[in-house]
């Protein structure tokens, strides 16, 4: 009797620390510790972990109770596809993990695959509700010792699946890792960038299709550390992810409003300048009033500043997009959207959000047809259009024959050094 009551004890505990009260299947700190132990035994085979994308919005929608079943028939379904044997755990909310013992990568994909399909479309209470599944996978080699390190690789591998909607899972690999740690770097000496004034704005003319003047510029960010350029699509997409694109931003648009009020005051004339601005600066609290108040301390109208965003941006509406863009334009400040044609939703965006121009992609420039319909919409609409990537004579001639306002390519001028641009501005 008392040996009986010893072992409900233990199992009590044993629930109580190593089993998930959701899914009631083992959770994270079994993983942990089964985990270390395999590997300190040499373990080989691969560590997945499945991620349920949108999970919040699922719970919102259809209710706590039906949120926790479907973790609870994903345990089950996990369990039965890879059998009771496997460690199959569920690190936190909405995250699961497996070690499987396989080590060709064959019999990994087939398991993998299965999981997507299976889990794709789960049974809760006799309905089957359709669910988004990302896979992050890290293989585990002999002298790998640290658990830690391999549930961070996987992570990362989600992570990275998690941005592709046609691929649905990803394995850690060299290549990923060399990225990380390039981003890890580049982290390391940004805001040591901002204050040293490493970032540097230049200037790429933007010239009248008609006379061939430059008309307006638009400014671009370099990054020059210790007498080497760091190219832009190496630390923008690393600022884009990290937020410190919006110090980057306010930095630039600075530096150009300085750099017009000295114009002004050197040649005295204006250039219109259109500056870039993220989704995540966009969004700021008090994003306006500062910008304002930045244009006005240089004294800058508004009117001469365009700000550009890139049509690839998800310009969700839940961020009430369309109402910073109108606030924007009440204070004087002229809108444009970059790379346009590019995204999934050019013409319903012309309509959503208040708009002065469109930059036609480099993409479309050698197509005559859907420059032809872009330019007549424009019209249409009574926007100005800009053609970017100009890079021969060719391309400016029908550019002019299908009457594109401005042009803008190494065709006229690379982005310039500010003096630099001051000469091609003064000269032309």
């Amino acid at each position: 009797m008392k040996k009986e009551k010893n072992e409900n004890i233990e199992e009590k505990l044993y629930k109580l620390a190593y089993i998930d009260k959701v899914t009631n299947i083992e959770n994270n700190n079994f993983f942990l510790e089964k985990g270390t132990k395999l590997l300190e035994k040499g373990f080989e085979g691969y560590l997945l972990i499945i991620d349920i994308g949108k999970f919040k919005a699922f719970n919102k929608k259809y209710g706590r109770i039906i949120g926790d079943s479907l973790l609870k028939n994903i345990g089950i379904k996990l369990k039965e596809i890879l059998g009771e044997k496997r460690i199959i755990t569920r690190l936190a909310n909405d995250v699961f993990a497996v070690i499987l013992e396989e080590k060709e990568q064959k019999e990994l994909t087939q398991i993998v695959e299965k999981l997507l399909k299976e889990l794709s479309n789960i049974e809760v209470e006799k309905n089957k509700y359709k669910i988004l599944i990302s896979i992050g996978i890290s293989k585990i080699e002999k002298e790998d010792k640290d658990i830690f390190e391999i549930l961070d690789k996987a992570i990362i591998a989600r992570d990275e699946a998690k941005k592709n909607f046609n691929k649905k899972y990803h394995i850690f690999n060299q290549e990923l890792e060399n990225q990380i740690i390039k981003e890890h770097d580049i982290e390391l000496i940004m805001e040591e960038g901002i204050q040293n004034q490493e970032f540097k704005v230049f200037y790429q003319p933007k010239v009248n299709a008609k006379n061939e003047k430059v008309e307006e510029a638009e400014a671009l960010v370099r990054w020059e550390r210790e007498n080497k350029l760091i190219p832009p699509n190496e630390f923008i997409p690393v600022f884009e992810k990290n937020k410190f694109i919006i110090q980057l931003d306010k930095y630039v648009y600075e530096q150009v409003c300085k750099d017009m009020k000295e114009w002004k005051e050197k040649y005295n004339k204006k250039i219109k300048v259109s500056v870039n601005i993220s989704k995540q600066h966009i969004v700021q609290d008090g994003f306006i009033e500062e910008y304002y108040k930045i244009t006005k301390k240089y004294n800058v109208n508004p009117n001469e500043i365009e700000l550009e965003i890139t049509e690839t941006t998800e310009l969700d509406e839940q961020f009430g997009i369309s109402k910073i863009l109108e606030n924007l334009k009440e204070k004087g400040f002229k809108i444009s959207i970059d790379d346009f044609g590019t995204g999934y939703s050019s013409l319903s965006m012309l309509q959503q959000i208040p708009v002065d121009v469109i930059k036609i992609d480099k993409s479309f420039v050698d197509q005559i047809k859907m420059l032809e319909i872009m330019i007549l919409i424009a019209k249409k609409m009574d926007l100005k259009t800009v053609a970017e990537g100009v890079e021969t004579n060719e391309q400016v001639q029908i550019l002019k024959k299908l009457e594109v306002d401005l042009l803008q390519g190494f065709y006229y001028s690379k982005p310039l050094e500010k003096t630099e641009f001051e000469k091609y501005w003064q000269n032309n």
